[in-house]
């Protein structure tokens, strides 16, 4: 969602090659995993290679992702440095698919894409039964929906203090949930 009209330039259509895009949607989700782990009081390091936690994940979420397709040696290096440090392999997320550690125990648990669409000004308001997630109680009512549709966890993943993060909206119709990162 565009704030303010100072955002405007992100609208003019700039054409993009799929590894710009797709290094553009590694770095979005970082910062969701930033967002994340912060929320829930843990630490984390951010490179140009990865993202990375070294803390016990939140559920759902890895300990590292990657940022740059090129970058496997450092990468290879800080899943090592994770392993040592939590005692076990990490669970981490190549957004390149680059990686492949079979050979040092790890298994491919899903494939995917990444999803891009071009950046537009939305004209029209969400629809009449969402509405944006302002506060603990809204979100309380909200993760406790969520959980009873089928949540594998009694654990809060969704914190109050993702509340005042200015580039993340919640938008929630019932269980349904769409975090939504600013174009700024």
């Amino acid at each position: 969602m565009i704030r303010n009209s100072s955002q405007s330039n992100i609208l003019k259509h700039t054409v993009r090659s799929d590894a710009e895009k797709a290094r553009i949607c590694a770095a979005n989700n970082a910062d969701l995993y930033q967002a994340m782990f912060r929320a829930h009081g843990l630490p984390d390091q951010r490179t140009n290679a990865f993202w990375s936690s070294d803390a016990i994940a939140p559920l759902y979420y890895s300990n590292m992702t990657t940022l740059d397709p090129d970058a496997t040696e450092e990468q290879l290096i800080e899943i090592g440095r994770l392993t040592d440090q939590l005692g076990r392999r990490p669970g981490f997320k190549d957004g390149f698919s680059r990686l492949d550690l079979v050979n040092k125990g790890f298994q491919l648990l899903f494939s995917a894409s990444w999803i891009w669409a071009e950046p537009r000004r939305i004209s029209a308001p969400a629809p009449q039964d969402w509405a944006r997630i302002r506060d603990a109680s809204a979100l309380d009512r909200w993760e406790h929906s969520w959980k009873e549709s089928g949540s594998q966890t009694d654990a809060n993943v969704f914190t109050p203090a993702l509340l005042p993060i200015p580039t993340y909206i919640s938008m929630a119709d019932g269980p349904a949930t769409v975090l939504m990162r600013d174009a700024s």
